[in-house]
Protein backbone atom coordinates (compact mmCIF):
# COMPACT_ATOMS: atom_id res chain seq x y z
CA UNK A 1 0.00 0.00 0.00
CA UNK A 2 2.82 2.43 0.86
CA UNK A 3 4.42 1.78 -2.52
CA UNK A 4 1.24 2.89 -4.27
CA UNK A 5 0.90 5.95 -2.06
CA UNK A 6 4.50 7.04 -2.60
CA UNK A 7 4.14 6.35 -6.32
CA UNK A 8 1.06 8.57 -6.38
CA UNK A 9 2.94 11.24 -4.46
CA UNK A 10 5.81 11.13 -6.97
CA UNK A 11 3.37 11.36 -9.87
CA UNK A 12 1.56 14.32 -8.27
CA UNK A 13 4.86 16.10 -7.59
CA UNK A 14 5.98 15.50 -11.19
CA UNK A 15 2.73 16.96 -12.53
CA UNK A 16 3.00 19.92 -10.17
CA UNK A 17 6.64 20.51 -11.11
CA UNK A 18 6.00 20.31 -14.84
CA UNK A 19 2.87 22.49 -14.89
CA UNK A 20 2.41 25.08 -12.16
CA UNK A 21 6.01 25.39 -11.00
CA UNK A 22 7.32 25.52 -14.56
CA UNK A 23 5.93 29.04 -14.73
CA UNK A 24 7.42 30.06 -11.37
CA UNK A 25 10.97 30.50 -12.56
CA UNK A 26 13.15 33.18 -11.04
CA UNK A 27 16.12 34.18 -13.22
CA UNK A 28 15.38 31.12 -15.40
CA UNK A 29 15.69 28.77 -12.41
CA UNK A 30 12.81 26.51 -11.34
CA UNK A 31 12.58 24.54 -8.11
CA UNK A 32 13.22 20.81 -8.36
CA UNK A 33 10.44 19.28 -6.27
CA UNK A 34 11.50 15.72 -7.01
CA UNK A 35 14.94 16.47 -5.59
CA UNK A 36 13.42 18.16 -2.54
CA UNK A 37 11.15 15.15 -1.99
CA UNK A 38 14.08 12.74 -2.29
CA UNK A 39 16.26 14.71 0.13
CA UNK A 40 13.55 15.26 2.75
CA UNK A 41 12.56 11.59 2.72
CA UNK A 42 16.19 10.44 2.73
CA UNK A 43 16.66 12.53 5.87
CA UNK A 44 13.43 11.21 7.38
CA UNK A 45 13.51 7.52 6.34
CA UNK A 46 17.16 6.71 5.61
CA UNK A 47 19.48 5.97 2.70
CA UNK A 48 17.76 2.93 1.18
CA UNK A 49 14.39 4.64 0.98
CA UNK A 50 16.00 7.83 -0.29
CA UNK A 51 17.95 5.95 -2.94
CA UNK A 52 14.92 4.06 -4.22
CA UNK A 53 12.77 7.18 -4.20
CA UNK A 54 15.54 9.09 -5.97
CA UNK A 55 15.93 6.44 -8.64
CA UNK A 56 12.19 6.19 -9.34
CA UNK A 57 11.66 9.96 -9.21
CA UNK A 58 14.64 10.58 -11.47
CA UNK A 59 13.45 7.92 -13.90
CA UNK A 60 10.02 9.56 -14.05
CA UNK A 61 11.74 12.88 -14.82
CA UNK A 62 13.84 11.21 -17.51
CA UNK A 63 10.79 9.62 -19.11
CA UNK A 64 8.93 12.91 -19.00
CA UNK A 65 11.76 14.81 -20.69
CA UNK A 66 12.59 11.94 -23.06
CA UNK A 67 16.31 12.61 -23.32
CA UNK A 68 19.29 10.93 -21.69
CA UNK A 69 17.10 8.35 -19.97
CA UNK A 70 18.76 7.23 -16.78
CA UNK A 71 20.87 10.30 -16.05
CA UNK A 72 18.38 11.95 -13.67
CA UNK A 73 17.68 8.53 -12.15
CA UNK A 74 21.39 8.03 -11.49
CA UNK A 75 21.99 11.49 -10.05
CA UNK A 76 18.91 11.37 -7.80
CA UNK A 77 19.84 7.83 -6.67
CA UNK A 78 23.25 9.12 -5.60
CA UNK A 79 21.61 12.07 -3.84
CA UNK A 80 19.16 9.85 -1.93
CA UNK A 81 21.87 7.46 -0.82
CA UNK A 82 24.37 10.19 0.01
CA UNK A 83 21.97 12.31 2.03
CA UNK A 84 20.55 9.28 3.82
CA UNK A 85 23.98 8.07 4.90
CA UNK A 86 25.29 11.50 5.79
CA UNK A 87 22.47 12.45 8.18
CA UNK A 88 22.00 9.13 9.98
CA UNK A 89 23.31 10.45 13.29
CA UNK A 90 21.78 13.93 13.40
CA UNK A 91 18.60 15.27 14.96
CA UNK A 92 16.27 15.06 11.97
CA UNK A 93 13.51 17.32 13.30
CA UNK A 94 15.82 20.33 13.22
CA UNK A 95 14.76 22.47 10.22
CA UNK A 96 18.40 23.26 9.43
CA UNK A 97 19.12 19.62 8.54
CA UNK A 98 16.80 19.31 5.52
CA UNK A 99 17.66 22.84 4.43
CA UNK A 100 21.41 22.21 4.44
CA UNK A 101 20.91 18.79 2.87
CA UNK A 102 18.83 20.20 0.02
CA UNK A 103 21.29 23.00 -0.71
CA UNK A 104 24.25 20.59 -0.80
CA UNK A 105 22.29 17.93 -2.68
CA UNK A 106 21.14 20.40 -5.33
CA UNK A 107 24.71 21.42 -6.06
CA UNK A 108 25.83 17.78 -6.17
CA UNK A 109 22.87 16.74 -8.36
CA UNK A 110 23.55 19.51 -10.86
CA UNK A 111 27.26 18.73 -11.08
CA UNK A 112 26.56 15.01 -11.64
CA UNK A 113 23.94 15.88 -14.25
CA UNK A 114 26.28 18.25 -16.09
CA UNK A 115 29.09 15.69 -16.02
CA UNK A 116 26.67 13.10 -17.37
CA UNK A 117 25.66 15.43 -20.18
CA UNK A 118 29.32 15.88 -20.98
CA UNK A 119 29.80 12.09 -21.06
CA UNK A 120 26.87 11.82 -23.49
CA UNK A 121 28.69 14.28 -25.74
CA UNK A 122 26.50 17.31 -25.14
CA UNK A 123 28.60 20.46 -24.82
CA UNK A 124 28.17 22.20 -21.48
CA UNK A 125 29.13 25.81 -20.84
CA UNK A 126 30.60 25.37 -17.35
CA UNK A 127 31.38 29.02 -16.82
CA UNK A 128 27.85 30.10 -17.67
CA UNK A 129 26.09 27.40 -15.63
CA UNK A 130 28.23 26.37 -12.71
CA UNK A 131 28.87 29.31 -10.40
CA UNK A 132 25.69 31.35 -10.42
CA UNK A 133 23.10 28.93 -11.80
CA UNK A 134 23.83 26.07 -9.45
CA UNK A 135 24.15 28.33 -6.43
CA UNK A 136 20.91 30.13 -7.18
CA UNK A 137 19.07 26.85 -7.80
CA UNK A 138 20.40 25.48 -4.52
CA UNK A 139 19.19 28.54 -2.63
CA UNK A 140 15.80 28.46 -4.38
CA UNK A 141 15.36 24.78 -3.52
CA UNK A 142 16.38 25.60 0.06
CA UNK A 143 13.67 28.25 0.36
CA UNK A 144 11.06 25.86 -1.04
CA UNK A 145 12.25 23.18 1.40
CA UNK A 146 11.78 25.47 4.39
CA UNK A 147 8.19 26.00 3.25
CA UNK A 148 7.41 22.33 2.53
CA UNK A 149 9.41 20.10 4.87
CA UNK A 150 6.91 19.87 7.77
CA UNK A 151 4.12 19.08 5.34
CA UNK A 152 6.23 16.39 3.69
CA UNK A 153 6.97 14.83 7.08
CA UNK A 154 3.23 14.87 7.83
CA UNK A 155 2.53 13.16 4.50
CA UNK A 156 5.09 10.44 5.33
CA UNK A 157 3.49 9.91 8.74
CA UNK A 158 0.04 9.69 7.13
CA UNK A 159 1.26 7.18 4.56
CA UNK A 160 2.83 5.09 7.35
CA UNK A 161 -0.46 5.23 9.27
CA UNK A 162 -2.55 4.15 6.27
CA UNK A 163 -0.05 1.43 5.38
CA UNK A 164 -0.19 0.01 8.90
CA UNK A 165 -3.99 0.22 8.91
CA UNK A 166 -4.13 -1.57 5.57
CA UNK A 167 -1.78 -4.32 6.79
CA UNK A 168 -3.77 -4.95 9.95
CA UNK A 169 -7.09 -5.05 8.16
CA UNK A 170 -6.00 -7.49 5.77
Amino acid sequence: MAVLLYGGLLAAVLVLQSTILASMSVFDVKPDLILILVVVYAVYKGPVFGGVLGFVGGLLLDLYVGQMIGLQAFSKLLVGLGVGFSVEKVFRDNPIVPLAAVVAATAFDQVVYLLGMRLFGIPVGWRAVAPSGILFMALYNGVVTVILYKGLYAVADTIAYWDELFRRSG
